[in-house]
């Protein structure tokens, strides 16, 4: 059988905080002064016209073909 050692918590007595002082300190949210800085992309600067609810209504936007650009042989050397 376990047996307390010690006062229980009636043994205290706390002074009243009724009229007394309040602390000097609060646990309040600290504001992130870079957040507000900079602000995100609002709802508007997303195009949802061509999106369902599983995605993309079309397909990726890419192709198959090679780009032809105007490019330098490469330097052969022939000794």
């Amino acid at each position: 059988m376990s047996r307390n050692y010690g006062p229980g918590p009636g043994a205290y007595m706390l002074p009243s905080s009724f009229g007394q002082k309040g602390p000097q300190f609060s646990f309040g949210r600290r504001i992130d002064r870079k957040r507000d800085e900079k602000p995100g992309p609002g709802p508007a600067a997303y195009k949802v016209d061509k999106v369902t609810r599983y995605g993309n209504a079309e397909g990726p936007q890419f192709s198959m073909y090679v780009r032809n650009s105007k490019m330098k042989p490469l330097p052969i050397r022939l000794s």
